[in-house]
């Protein structure tokens, strides 16, 4: 008997090929439910909004080229998740020409700051410091503005380059820890969406 899809994996899959048809804003809750076969509720209870179903799609993407049990570098998952923008290069910008212009900063937040933070703690194996948050919010703060800017410029900006300037612009308190030796994948937090919509993503509940 061949086994039924998980019906998280339908949503993901409705909401790429809604994507493909017609802008974030006219796709639905009720259009998503439909093309799964389940009710608005059923959708619920696995994403609180269309947003997060988006950030869950999009972590997907980001982590899509780690070998499964696998190590990583900073400069290997990087280039990977601009090679991935690339290729899904609709999705992006769909989620880019979105009604809400902070979601697509709020996507790319809940990929980056998690992983960021847990990287850090792995590397020290102690919490961040209040100057290594605020180093570490900067960064991402502006990165994430930097990469929203190429993604609705047509992400004309070769892959390799933007991954360099990235790096490059890393504050060598946190560069440090990092890049460099190779991160062990169980550092990847798992997708959790616990923002409410429109909450900025930068105002974290320990920070600083």
């Amino acid at each position: 008997m061949k086994k039924r899809e998980p019906t998280r994996e339908k949503l993901l899959r409705a909401m790429e090929a809604a994507l493909g048809e017609k802008p974030y804003d006219a796709i639905t809750v009720g259009e998503l439910a439909g093309r799964c076969g389940i009710t608005r509720q059923g959708f619920y209870r696995h994403f609180p909004h269309k947003e997060a179903l988006c950030a869950a799609l999009s972590q997907r993407y980001v982590y899509s080229g780690l070998t499964p049990g696998g190590a990583f570098t900073w400069d290997s998952l990087i280039g990977h998740f601009l090679q991935e923008q690339v290729r899904h290069r609709g999705f992006y910008m769909a989620t880019a020409r979105a009604e809400n212009r902070r979601m697509l900063y709020r996507i790319f937040f809940s990929s980056t700051w998690p992983l960021y933070e847990n990287m850090i703690v792995y590397r020290q194996g102690a919490p961040m410091t209040g100057d290594q948050w605020f180093l570490l919010q900067s960064y991402c703060r502006g990165g994430i503005d930097l990469l929203t800017q190429w993604v609705l410029g047509g992400m004309k900006r070769p892959v390799a380059e933007l991954r360099d300037l990235f790096a490059r612009a890393m504050p060598p308190e946190i560069g440090h820890l990092l890049r460099g030796e190779p991160f062990p994948e169980s550092v990847i937090p798992p997708f959790r969406d616990t923002l409410p919509v429109g909450e900025d993503p930068g105002f974290l509940p320990n920070g600083g």
